[in-house]
């Protein structure tokens, strides 16, 4: 059981208001509403709380743990159609406040406990949604669908769910077809299957606790030199400090240090290469004209996926080695020879709808290969890193990392300026997940970074 009823109570902000240390934050507003309409102020109950938002989902998730020594449970008459309301306030330290105000709709109840040695307290979780995902659930669509698929999903979001949306990137592809009965989170997955860009790269629907709009981007603008790095978002992960305390040096040090790090260093090509991501067949079967036929690709010989990639000016194959291994019977073979190691079978009807190229499979014809590929080699190297918190770092962002050397440390110091950081490791990564945690006073980040590798 929490000892404390005031864990939650923010630390480092002094008594003009200002940060000291970059995991400082204020909770402006902690409004829990029950089903009759009642409000109550639950910041003094609540001990610890997250926001996970993730590049997969277009989903806010908020998880809740209450210390309830006041009877809220039964007098408050929680019934699980509560409203939680939340406004977070955070100065970054430059002179700039990041504001968040968001609302979520509770879904469960999980997690109560009671002790024997304390049974006048009560502790419970609560986890809650956005509410556009619960009413989701709720309803169903069934509607004929025409054009482009991600103006589609906007027109779902807009007319069924009633939440805006925010397109970062442009599609290309076009589909004519109908949503058959279902969610219309579950259209809106279904048409974004797709969804592709000039490039063939998949397109995300996600949100972002710094927005309320949903964001639309495909992959290939996230690695864009369009979608910048601030500088605030280049970490580096350090063992001590080099300012002193209560400096600006020292804070802007602090928010760009990595505290912790675990990773999942794959490197499986193998499976990469079961996924398409080197090369792939497509088997083509036109119903119409009873012809069959073979398409293959080729990673290394696909101009679009080379002016999509993070160095398009680097060739992968020829710079990578590791990209090559030997077969005892057939000697050393590159890896996208193998195209058999992913086949996609799909069925075309080229007189449909008088030929219209946009029903059926008319969009993923020409994009599978591609897509495939992209989804395969996407997150070949992830990282769970910790830092401090920042209400604008969210999923789709591009970030980059800073990993010294594994080196005995008198070896270390003999190393220049550009020679301890590994090169391997280190550089620019997408922002796949992040959980915003508010814990003990302190706002940290958790966050899962990926890049191909």
């Amino acid at each position: 059981m929490v000892k404390d009823p005031h864990r939650n109570t923010p630390k480092g902000i002094d008594a003009t208001g200002q940060a000291t240390i970059p995991s400082a934050y204020l909770v402006k507003k902690f409004m829990c509403v029950n089903a009759s309409g009642v409000e109550f102020d639950i910041s003094k109950i609540v001990t610890s709380f997250s926001i996970t938002e993730e590049l997969f989902s277009p989903v806010l998730v908020l998880n809740l743990r209450i210390r309830d020594t006041i009877n809220f449970f039964e007098d408050f008459a929680l019934s699980g159609q509560e409203t939680i309301q939340l406004e977070i306030e955070r100065n970054n330290g430059e002179d700039a406040i990041q504001r968040v105000k968001q609302e979520f709709t509770v879904k469960e109840y999980p997690n109560y406990e009671k002790l024997a040695s304390s049974p006048n307290v009560q502790e419970y979780n609560i986890v809650a949604v956005s509410p556009f995902a619960y009413k989701s659930a709720l309803n169903r669509i069934c509607r004929s669908v025409k054009g482009n698929p991600l103006a589609n999903i906007q027109k779902i979001f807009s007319d069924d769910l009633g939440v805006q949306t925010d397109a970062k990137s442009i599609c290309v592809s076009s589909f004519d077809g109908i949503i058959t009965i279902q969610s219309p989170l579950k259209a809106v997955e279904w048409l974004r299957s797709k969804s592709f860009d000039s490039f063939g790269s998949p397109i995300f629907t996600f949100s972002t606790v710094s927005s309320d709009k949903i964001q639309l981007m495909s992959l290939s603008d996230m690695w864009s030199s369009k979608n910048t790095i601030a500088q605030k978002h280049k970490y580096k992960y350090l063992q001590y400090l080099q300012n002193r305390t209560g400096t600006d040096q020292f804070y802007k040090e602090n928010a760009r240090r990595v505290l912790d790090m675990k990773s999942n260093i794959k490197l499986d090509k193998l499976n990469q290469a079961l996924k398409g991501g080197f090369s792939s067949v497509t088997r083509i079967t036109d119903v119409a004209n009873k012809t069959y036929s073979d398409r293959v690709f080729d990673y290394s010989k696909d101009s679009l996926l080379s002016a999509a990639k993070l160095n398009p000016s680097k060739n992968l194959f020829s710079d990578n080695p590791t990209l090559t291994f030997g077969l005892l019977s057939s000697g050393l073979k590159s890896i996208n020879q193998f195209e058999g190691a992913s086949i996609s079978n799909l069925s075309v009807n080229t007189t449909a709808n008088d030929g219209n190229p946009n029903s059926s499979s008319g969009p993923i014809l020409e994009n599978i290969a591609r897509a495939k590929s992209f989804y395969a080699n996407m997150d070949a190297i992830t990282h769970m890193i910790a830092v401090y918190g920042d209400l604008e770092l969210n999923p789709g962002r591009k970030i980059s990392i800073e990993i010294p050397k594994a080196v005995d440390m008198g070896e270390y110091e003999k190393l220049g300026k550009n020679e301890i950081i590994d090169k391997s490791l280190s550089g620019d990564y997408i922002v796949a997940t992040v959980a915003h945690s508010f814990k003990d006073g302190i706002y940290t980040c958790k966050v899962q970074i990926i890049k191909e590798a």
